[in-house]
């Protein structure tokens, strides 16, 4: 099993990032593949809004988002975590919540059958 944990939170010393490694090691300890993807330590555009992602083959905009939803495609199991800001996700998660519309605009499915936020 392929398990992926996206996090949102800037602070890679922070509660959200710990709480996500103790996850992650139980979970290879389970036999589990993991893999972490902080957030913060990428380039995560904001969707531009423009609506014309069915008429591409990829996303237009040249960051880390288009590798990264590779990944949350392929991955088995899927952890979302961030902390909450402002009675919200952080900056850095909806920014790449947001960049999810391409993969619905494709009806790409994701393969993911277990999540976790």
């Amino acid at each position: 099993m392929k398990l992926l944990a996206i996090v949102g939170s800037p602070r890679l010393k922070g509660n959200t990032n710990y709480l996500v490694g103790q996850a992650l090691k139980e979970a290879a300890a389970l036999g589990a593949e993991t893999e972490k993807i902080v957030l913060s330590q990428y380039v995560v555009n904001p969707c531009l809004g423009h609506d014309n992602c069915a008429s591409f083959d990829a996303c237009q905009q040249k960051d880390d988002a288009g590798w990264i939803l590779d990944r949350l495609c392929q991955a088995d199991g899927v952890i979302i975590a961030t902390p909450v800001y402002y009675y919200n996700v952080s900056a850095q998660m909806k920014a790449f919540i947001d960049r999810n519309y391409f993969l619905y605009k494709h009806n790409q499915k994701y393969k993911a059958r277990a999540v976790g936020i």
